[in-house]
């Protein structure tokens, strides 16, 4: 049976994201009820977002995935990479803006804006990559080419987030989730 750690890895990642996700959508509750959130909590999640999420989870996909499914002959009629790096920009644009409606004041409407458009964003593109992507890499790819992409992930992270950033990465969710997670 073909071993797929590289794709095993990204849908782990998936479901740390949505993790994320699911805080930040409690975020956004508490803030539309009118709760207090600690704005430290915010920038907090923002920064998973920014290093886990961003830097690492899509830094993976645009450096070492989608190139290594395009030589293997992946096709636009089955998943078109370019509309998956297109989702990955926007989402890069609506975290700026939500770190910028956090300072020097939190400025709620604007950031409430910028979050549900990158919940939407997000769980859709998520679910497209596990439905769609996915099965797709693990049929193209070879179990030697899953293994290189593999350890180029592990090399990946390490030089994007560093020695014991992910642990304390998923400590910050484990911090953040019996506050805000939403189900």
């Amino acid at each position: 049976m073909k071993m797929n750690r590289a794709i095993d890895d990204l849908m782990q990642e998936h479901g740390t994201i949505l993790e994320g996700l699911r805080i930040l959508e409690g975020i956004a509750s508490l803030m539309e009820r009118g709760g207090a959130v600690d704005e430290g909590d915010i920038s907090d999640l923002l920064g998973f977002l920014k290093v886990f999420a961003d830097r690492c989870h899509h830094g993976k996909e645009e450096v070492y995935l989608f190139p290594a499914l395009a030589m293997a002959g992946l096709s636009d009629q089955d998943v078109s990479i370019s509309a998956l790096l297109s989702e990955h920009a926007r989402a890069r644009e609506l975290l700026k803006a939500m770190e910028g409606a956090t300072f020097p004041k939190l400025r709620s409407a604007e950031f409430m804006a910028a979050v549900h458009g990158y919940l939407e964003l997000l769980d859709a593109h998520i679910k497209k990559e596990n439905t769609i992507l996915f099965p797709l890499a693990g049929k193209l790819l070879t179990e030697h080419q899953e293994e290189a992409l593999f350890e180029a992930f592990e090399a990946h992270e390490a030089t994007v987030a560093g020695k014991g950033k992910h642990d304390e990465l998923h400590a910050l969710l484990a911090r953040l989730r019996p506050k805000y997670a939403m189900p």
